[in-house]
């Protein structure tokens, strides 16, 4: 992309050079902070902060209201911006009216200045971000406010400027946003294949030709014919009796905070005592992932650690732990979870739940075996997260430059080379 052929100092630090045809005025002059109040009854879209995705504008919809009472009402082509913690960029552009919760500026462009999507691309970039957090109060929960934001002096291009730029960030942003749901889909389908081969590795075997038997299980099936078949009571044991829950006013009391604290989905926070010193299994006790399984049921806990009343302590009687762990993650606890609104796993139901346990050698075999297979995936993973991450930071870079007239994309608009990669338009 070109640089501008003539640009002037803006004489503010963060902002440098900028288009020599493009004003500068103050935010507080170019929109009105709009504090009209309403009640949320009637109101249909209801804006929260977890419902402006983090550095993309995207908006995220919850499947109960995102707030209740009071809140600023807004219009179809206000621009909301977040005040608390702003770092985190949550920035959206109005596609309808509705209320917003009162963390959340209201800014309606003046028409003669803005054109609406410029100024949502303009308030989303990280060059404006970092400056509007570099001014924020109060350690714990960091707010900007308006007196500063609203004083702000930006770059104002012409409006069919602004135009062709908001154009130019639609079209590309949604290319990248193409690109980083291709890589999104890639990893979820690499877990899946991860856990489908380990699913079949510790419930099947790693050789298909070997005899079979019943299990019993119906979605278990057939299982090798020289493997046991046995309720987990019989082999593992439990150490429930020595989880102790602490509430978040005691952990944040203690002064020494080094050993790690085990709730439902792994380490919560850190604590200054320790109740556990070895290798375990920790398996989720309560919580709607034992229904949905979003994230792994079980896993390896290792060290000094703490554990709270949310989570099942086990170890083998005999067997490799880090197989059983794999085991423990396959298995299907569904007819063994008791209570929908709030789902749980109780000692006694999970002490039933039948699982196949080859002969320790061949645990030892098969263990070996996926975390070859593990690796193999991990890696991928990794690569694939790293070029997600280039992605994301491509796409705020992008949107910086383009707001700030560090490049000039008008003749791109004019003229799109839709074939070229990102990087070379």
């Amino acid at each position: 992309m070109k640089k501008y052929e003539e640009t002037r100092d803006s004489g503010i630090n963060w902002l440098g050079e900028i288009p020599a045809h493009w004003k500068l005025k103050k935010l507080k002059y170019c929109v009105a902070l709009n504090t009209n109040e309403g009640e949320i009854e009637d109101i249909t879209t209801r804006i929260a902060l977890e419902n402006i995705e983090s550095k993309t504008g995207k908006y995220l919809a919850t499947e109960t209201p995102a707030f209740e009472g009071i809140g600023n009402l807004f219009n179809s082509g206000d621009v909301l911006f977040s005040k608390l913690r702003p770092y985190l960029a949550k920035v959206l552009h109005a596609e309808t009216s509705g209320i917003a919760v009162g963390e959340v500026l209201v800014l309606t462009p003046d028409q003669d200045e803005y054109e609406s999507r410029f100024l949502f691309y303009r308030l989303l970039s990280q060059s404006l971000i970092d400056i509007v957090d570099s001014s924020t109060y109060g350690s714990k929960m960091p707010r900007a406010s308006w007196g500063f934001i609203g004083e702000l002096k930006l770059p104002v291009p012409p409006l069919p400027e602004q135009r062709a730029i908001a154009a130019y960030l639609d079209r590309k942003t949604a290319q990248l946003d193409t690109l980083l749901a291709q890589k999104e889909t890639l990893l979820q389908k690499l877990h899946q294949k991860r856990q489908a081969l380990i699913n079949e590795a510790v419930t099947q075997g790693l050789d298909p030709a070997a005899p079979r038997k019943p299990s019993g299980v119906a979605w278990l099936g057939d299982v090798p014919a020289h493997w046991e078949v046995k309720k987990l009571r019989y082999a593992v044991d439990f150490f429930n009796t020595v989880r102790v829950p602490l509430s978040s006013e005691e952990r944040g009391r203690m002064a020494s905070r080094t050993y790690d604290y085990y709730g439902a989905s792994g380490i919560i926070d850190k604590v200054e005592d320790y109740h556990f010193d070895g290798d375990y299994i920790l398996l989720a006790e309560d919580g709607a992932n034992l229904l949905s399984r979003s994230t792994a049921l079980a896993f390896k806990a290792t060290g000094k650690f703490w554990v709270n009343n949310h989570a099942h302590i086990l170890r083998p009687k005999h067997g490799n732990l880090d197989y059983f762990v794999n085991l423990l993650e396959s298995l299907d606890y569904s007819m063994y979870v008791t209570g929908s609104a709030q789902p749980k796993l109780t000692m006694g139901n999970l002490a039933e739940v039948i699982l196949p346990v080859p002969p320790l050698g061949e645990q030892e075999i098969i263990q070996e075996h996926l975390q070859k297979i593990s690796q193999k995936i991990s890696k991928a993973t990794t690569a694939i997260h790293t070029q997600i991450q280039t992605l994301k930071a491509f796409r705020q870079s992008l949107i910086s430059e383009v707001v700030t007239g560090k490049v000039d994309v008008r003749p791109a608009v004019l003229a799109p080379e839709a074939d070229l990669p990102l990087w070379q338009q």
